[in-house]
């Protein structure tokens, strides 16, 4: 074969890797392409090596507990699941792991604690597309967050969610397009948290008049706490005519 000329690292790289291999989707169990079989492999090797800590989970109700592991499963991870604030910070300092807590368990006395014996915190908490059904009746959920900072309903503190807002300004273009396609499915597709109600409502406003949208969380759920003002000021909004979305949706 005539040879036209050198040929450089990346020429072999798309012979190589995007026109000779044929990738593989283990999920669906079909052809994939290149891009998505590495987003696989990305999210694979990040979770095995986040993984090879382990975790002490304090305070996780029972059926809570197998999607954990699901989610948390790693290179040689050891999960275990601790009643006791001294006894999960004990074993997660001499395993040098981090120590998980739902919601703001423990809130500021753990991690105070915590900070004293050089303990990581992760606030669990479900995702904002969660299930098709309620947590209240033990559906299991879709999606969690792991904040490393703090917790996106905590107006008090920082959190991951804020850190990767004000990163995104200087997202390269196929992550801004990848970000918008998905928001446009996930609106077609009528998709909320909980997935159980009706249509969506449309806003019947007057020209010129002013809405105001209430979340109708329980007055027992962390974004209620610590979310709003206080709790009676957000009854008071409930008492006036505004539109508000009663919880679940």
């Amino acid at each position: 074969m005539k040879q036209k000329g050198w040929r450089k690292p990346e020429h072999l790289f798309w012979a190589a890797y995007l026109k000779y291999a044929l990738w593989y989707d283990p999920f669906f169990e079909r052809r994939s392409s290149f891009y998505k079989t590495v987003d696989v492999l990305v999210a694979q090797a990040k979770n095995w090596r986040d993984g090879s800590r382990g975790a002490v989970m304090l305070g996780m109700r029972m059926w809570k507990r197998g999607f954990l592991r699901a989610m948390l499963r790693g290179a040689g991870q050891r999960i275990q699941f601790v009643g006791s604030d001294e006894k999960a910070l004990t074993l997660a300092r001499k395993r040098n792991a981090p120590l998980y807590v739902w919601g703001q368990k423990g809130g500021e006395k753990l991690a105070a604690m915590a900070q004293a014996r050089d303990v990581d915190i992760i606030t669990v908490e479900d995702g904002f597309i969660r299930s098709k059904g309620l947590g209240a009746q033990l559906v299991r959920p879709c999606s969690l967050v792991f904040d490393n900072v703090g917790i996106y309903y905590d107006p008090n503190r920082p959190s991951a969610l804020e850190a990767f807002v004000e990163a995104s300004c200087d997202l390269p273009l196929r992550e801004v397009e990848r970000a918008g396609a998905l928001r446009r499915q996930f609106c077609r597709a009528d998709l909320s948290k909980y997935n159980i109600g009706g249509a969506a409502r449309k806003l019947a406003a007057k020209e010129g008049q002013q809405t105001v949208w209430l979340l109708g969380k329980l007055k027992t759920m962390h974004l209620s706490r610590w979310g709003v003002i206080s709790w009676q000021a957000t009854k008071i909004y409930y008492g006036r005519r505004d539109r508000h979305s009663p919880k679940p949706i």
